[in-house]
């Protein structure tokens, strides 16, 4: 497969019911090319890409291969999973050439005034600031399905270039769900395979229809569940030789080696999804989420 990027903007753009506007059409004339390869393997469907830059385009991609160790914190059964090396440059990147993506998935100005009007923090000066390294979103199923009615979490992992703003912006996070939604927010225990115990932050609803949990692990890496209680899943291994042999993860799931080439190494992030697990009925009634702003 090819793709001559320049002219199939042009071509969406005039058919698109959102234009992409006249300067944002010149940004994209930069990026030259689209080329694919599909080969067939014994167990699936292997895809190689490659994109590049026209030779006299100004833009300049930063490359950082430092997304590694994610994996190694989610628990074996993690049925979706998106990660990457730098979330405060994904979202950069992706703001700037949203405007000129006629098919654009999130309206990030939505997303900002959202976030502004619920909770009164700046998306990226509050929060992304401080969410310059590496990132991980995943679904993970519910440890135990009597104890919960949603079969699963959202899981947000990012490792905090910024440990003080981080944990100021998360505690003010903790009182605006206190004081304006009424959360009972509580500070709890969770015992580790170690067999200490760790501090997390739990936020009931008025309603108690969600679990969300909050907390730190190792290596400075905040997280966030919300869904079905599941933060006993991602609770730290330990990292001494004495916790040898080391205990399973998704990293080690040979359902997850088998899907993610190795070889590809280094790498700036993975996508992966179990699509039998993520699309089963009582897993997709829960994921009609409007991604966009009502029309």
């Amino acid at each position: 497969m090819y793709v001559n990027l320049p002219q199939a903007a042009a071509i969406a753009s005039a058919n698109a019911a959102k234009p992409i506007p006249p300067e944002k059409l010149g940004e994209v004339q930069q990026n030259q090319g689209l080329a694919a390869t599909v080969m067939l393997q014994p167990d699936g469907i292997l895809f190689r890409g490659i994109s590049w830059l026209h030779p006299e385009s100004d833009q300049m991609r930063v490359v950082e291969n430092n997304a590694q160790m994610m994996p190694e914190l989610l628990p074996t059964d993690t049925m979706l999973m998106i990660l990457g090396g730098n979330l405060a440059r994904l979202w950069q990147e992706y703001t700037r050439s949203a405007e000129a993506n006629p098919i654009e998935i999130i309206d990030a100005e939505w997303v900002r005034r959202a976030l502004a009007q619920t909770t009164g923090l700046d998306l990226e000066a509050d929060l992304l600031n401080w969410m310059e390294s590496e990132f991980s979103i995943a679904m993970i199923p519910a440890i135990s399905s009597t104890d919960t009615t949603v079969p699963f979490a959202l899981s947000l992992m990012v490792r905090a270039t910024d440990r003080r703003a981080a944990v100021e912006t998360l505690k003010e996070l903790d009182e605006i769900m206190k004081e304006k939604y009424k959360y009972q927010v509580e500070e709890s225990q969770i015992t580790d395979v170690s067999g200490a115990d760790r501090e997390v932050i739990v936020w009931t609803p008025p309603f108690g229809l969600l679990n969300i949990t909050r907390g730190w692990l190792d290596d400075n890496i905040a997280f966030l569940t919300v869904g079905a209680p599941v933060a006993e899943a991602i609770i730290p291994r330990p990292q001494t030789e004495a916790a040898s042999p080391k205990l399973p993860s998704l990293a080690t799931s040979d359902f997850f080696r088998q899907t993610v080439p190795l070889e590809l190494a280094p790498h700036n992030g993975h996508f992966f999804i179990d699509v039998d697990r993520v699309f089963a009925p009582n897993i997709l009634t829960f994921l009609i989420v409007p991604l966009k702003k009502p029309c």
